[in-house]
């Protein structure tokens, strides 16, 4: 399962506009079985700026705020196929299929396009590229952007996404909603699953204290696995598992990680690991759910 999805997160966004700036609210009201990624632009006289992904789960909703005069238009597709937007063709913005960006298309003046993507530590993006047009700042156009229209709730600044979420081929999947209830400041989640038939294992995903973090999706046609655990170098060193079956899977105890399970009982990297970083090794996964769950499962942890 790639990195890059399961690592996908919801943020809330503050977009550079003027003090006057209108603050308007958007809701995204998800009623499939499967989650779905979003991105929006704001488009003014002189520029479009526009940010994603923000994460819906299934049968959930989201808002999110956007500060900025101009007209709103979003993009949703699931999170199975980035690709492919579920509303076709609409309108195109620069932006990228894999990964958080925010760019800037800039009407007049030099550079056209300025595009951050990643996660990092230039403002929140890992990289800045400028350029003449959206392939030059190292980005694609997303199609698939629609307008976003007032709901009938009347709600002053509220703003909904006109188009029905039609699933059509729904996916048999599942998530995991860790909540950390421990005097720990952050624990550590770990899932294990059945995968292009392996099982593989992938972790680690932090869960700060009093709070929660929902991952995936996760096949489920085979039962869905969990663990959480402090640092296995601090000296309160602690574990907590689920309370069915127990199982020892492969994880790594200094990095993020995907396993897969050999048969001889070794285990191999289904995503880069530092070259510097500790051999794999296994740790005691617990039974989280049955076969064929679809929705959400719950793993609170307590001390």
């Amino acid at each position: 399962m790639s990195k890059k999805i399961l690592n996908m997160f919801l943020f809330l966004a503050a977009l550079n506009g003027g003090a006057q700036a209108a603050e308007r609210t958007i809701v995204i009201e998800n009623p499939t079985d499967r989650g779905v990624y979003m991105a929006y632009s704001v488009e003014s006289a002189d520029e479009i700026i526009s940010e994603g992904y923000w994460h819906a789960l299934p049968k959930d909703e989201n808002t999110l705020t956007v500060t900025g005069d101009g007209q709103i238009s979003l993009r949703l597709n699931f999170d199975e196929d980035t690709s492919k937007p579920l509303n076709l063709p609409g309108t195109e913005r620069c932006g990228s299929l894999t990964e958080k960006f925010k760019s800037i298309e800039n009407k007049t003046g030099s550079p056209k396009v300025i595009l951050y993507s990643g996660d990092g530590d230039l403002d929140g993006y890992a990289t800045k590229k400028e350029g003449k047009d959206c392939a030059e700042a190292g980005g694609v156009l997303l199609t698939g952007f629609h307008e976003a229209v007032r709901c009938s709730s009347g709600v002053s600044g509220e703003m909904c996404f006109p188009f029905s979420i039609v699933d059509t081929h729904p996916a048999q999947s599942m998530y995991v909603d860790a909540c950390n209830h421990t005097e720990f400041s952050g624990v550590y989640l770990a899932v294990r699953f059945f995968e292009e038939n392996e099982w593989r294992s992938a972790g680690w995903y932090e869960v700060k204290k009093n709070q929660c973090k929902k991952v995936g999706p996760f096949p489920s046609e085979k039962p869905v696995y969990a663990v959480a655990t402090t640092s296995s170098y601090e000296a309160d060193y602690k574990e907590w598992t689920p309370d069915g079956e127990k199982i020892a899977s492969c994880m790594n105890p200094k990095t993020g990680f995907t396993y897969a399970e050999k048969a001889d009982g070794s285990c191999e990297a289904r995503e880069a690991i530092p070259a510097d970083a500790p051999t794999y090794e296994k740790i005691t996964f617990g039974q989280l759910t049955e076969a064929g769950f679809r929705g959400v499962a719950e793993f609170n942890i307590h001390p």
